[in-house]
C-alpha cells in the first residue's frame, strides 16, 4: 500500500475535485468521440480529450502520484509538495479541459449551424457551465443536419497558382515538441509596412516555457467565404477578411511586431497539431507579455441621438462641453479621473458619465463578446 503525506480529510477533498473533473472529462470524451464519427472535423477534439485523460502525463495518471508520499520526497519529481500545489495542478487541468470544451462548442455551432443566445453564453471561468452548454448543443445536434458545404468555391486569393508558391508548414509542432521535450508554438513576425503594401510575415517556432510570447491576439475569425492574401516567407497564405484588416491595423511602418495568432500559428489542416495546440491555449494567453483584444471596426449609427432612450446612436459633437472622442474609452476615463469631485463640476461630470455609458453600450455590441472561448 502506498503511503500518503496528507491527512484523510484533505485527501477526501482532493478526491472530490478529482472526481468532478474526471466526470466532466468523461462526458466530453463521449460527446467528442460520437461527434467525430459523424464528422471528421471533430477528430482533433477527440484526440485532445483522449490525450488529456489517458496519456502517461495525463489527468487520470497523475492523481495518485500527487498524493503518494514517496513522490513528495523526490526533489526532482515535478510533483506538487503541498495542498496549494495540488490545487494549482487541478486549476491548470480545468483550464486545459475548458479549452477543449470550448473548441468542441465552436465546432458544434459551426458544423450543425446552430444558434447561440446571449443567455446561453457560459460564465468565463466556470467549467461546469461550459460543459453544460456543450451537452445542450450536443442534444440539439442529434436533430440537426450537418451543414452542407457551399456549392460555390469560396473566392480564394491563392487562386490557381502552383503549389510551390503557396505557403506550406515545414514541420508539425507535435513531432517537434516530442523531440525537444518541450511545449513548442509558432509566433508570427509581422514585418514593417504601411498603406496598401503587401502584408509580409515570417513564422518562428518557440519554446513556450523558456522563450515566451510577446503578444497574443484574441479576435473573431469572421467569414471564411471571402479570403484575402498575405505573404509568409515569400509564399501566399489565405486569411479571412477580418484578420487581414486586423493585421493591416497592427502593422507598424518601421518595426516588426511579434504576435501569436491561432489561424496562422496553428496548422489548421493538421488535426493532431490542432489538438496539441488547443491544450496549450490557456498557457499561451496567460504567458503572453501582452494580449490584444480586437473587438472589431467602430459600430455606430449615422444620425445623432434624438431619442434619449436610444443609447447607441452618436451623441452630439462636444456633448456637455466635453472635447473628447465619444468612442475612446481610455480618453473618457482619463477625463473622469482629472475632474474634481465637488458640486461645481456636478453637471459636467454627469454628462461625462453619459458619454462613458454610451461608449460602453457601443463596445458591448461587438461580436467578440459572444465568443464562448474568450
Amino acid at each position: 500500500m502506498p503511503s500518503f503525506i496528507i491527512d484523510s480529510n484533505s485527501a477526501t477533498e482532493a478526491f472530490k475535485v478529482h472526481l468532478s473533473l474526471s466526470m466532466s472529462a468523461r462526458v466530453v470524451e463521449n460527446i467528442a468521440i460520437e461527434l467525430a464519427q459523424r464528422d471528421p472535423k471533430f477528430l482533433y477534439i477527440a484526440d485532445a480529450i483522449v490525450k488529456f485523460l489517458y496519456e502517461e502525463s495525463g489527468f487520470l495518471n497523475t492523481f495518485l502520484h500527487l498524493l503518494r508520499y514517496d513522490n513528495w520526497l523526490e526533489q526532482d519529481s515535478g510533483i506538487p509538495r503541498s495542498l496549494k500545489g495540488i490545487a494549482e495542478h487541478y486549476n491548470e487541468s480545468a483550464n486545459i479541459l475548458k479549452e477543449i470544451v470550448d473548441a468542441a462548442i465552436y465546432e458544434t455551432l459551426d458544423i450543425f449551424d446552430l444558434d447561440l443566445t446571449i443567455e446561453q453564453v457560459p460564465l468565463k471561468y466556470v467549467l461546469d457551465h461550459h460543459v453544460k452548454l456543450l451537452l445542450d448543443l450536443y442534444e440539439k445536434s442529434k436533430c440537426a443536419k450537418i451543414r452542407p458545404k457551399s456549392p460555390q468555391t469560396p473566392k480564394n486569393p491563392v487562386g490557381e497558382v502552383k503549389p510551390r508558391f503557396v505557403y506550406q508548414y515545414p514541420s508539425d509542432l507535435v513531432s517537434l515538441s516530442k523531440e525537444a521535450s518541450a511545449n513548442l508554438v509558432r509566433v508570427l513576425h509581422l514585418l514593417p509596412g504601411s498603406g496598401a503594401s503587401c502584408i509580409e510575415c515570417q513564422l518562428e517556432v518557440r519554446d513556450l516555457d523558456t522563450q515566451g510570447i510577446d503578444q497574443a491576439l484574441s479576435y473573431v475569425w469572421g467569414s471564411t467565404q471571402d479570403l484575402k492574401c498575405i505573404w509568409i516567407e515569400g509564399r501566399r497564405f489565405a486569411v479571412t477578411t477580418n484578420l487581414y484588416h486586423i493585421l493591416t491595423a497592427l502593422r507598424h511602418e518601421h518595426t516588426t511586431q511579434t504576435i501569436w495568432i491561432d489561424a496562422i500559428c496553428i496548422n489548421q489542416s493538421n488535426n493532431k497539431e490542432k489538438a496539441h495546440q488547443v491544450r496549450l491555449m490557456g498557457e499561451i494567453y496567460s504567458k503572453a507579455k501582452e494580449t490584444i483584444i480586437w473587438l472589431g471596426n467602430q459600430v455606430t449609427e449615422s444620425r445623432p441621438m434624438t431619442d434619449p432612450a436610444n443609447t447607441l446612436a452618436p451623441l452630439p459633437p462636444n456633448f456637455g462641453g466635453h472635447v473628447v472622442d465619444q468612442y475612446n474609452l481610455v480618453d473618457i476615463l482619463g477625463k473622469l479621473r482629472e475632474m474634481p469631485l465637488d458640486t461645481s463640476t456636478y453637471t459636467k461630470r454627469l454628462t461625462l458619465y453619459t458619454i462613458f455609458l454610451h461608449c460602453l453600450n457601443v463596445i458591448m455590441l461587438y461580436e467578440w463578446w459572444e465568443q464562448v472561448w474568450m
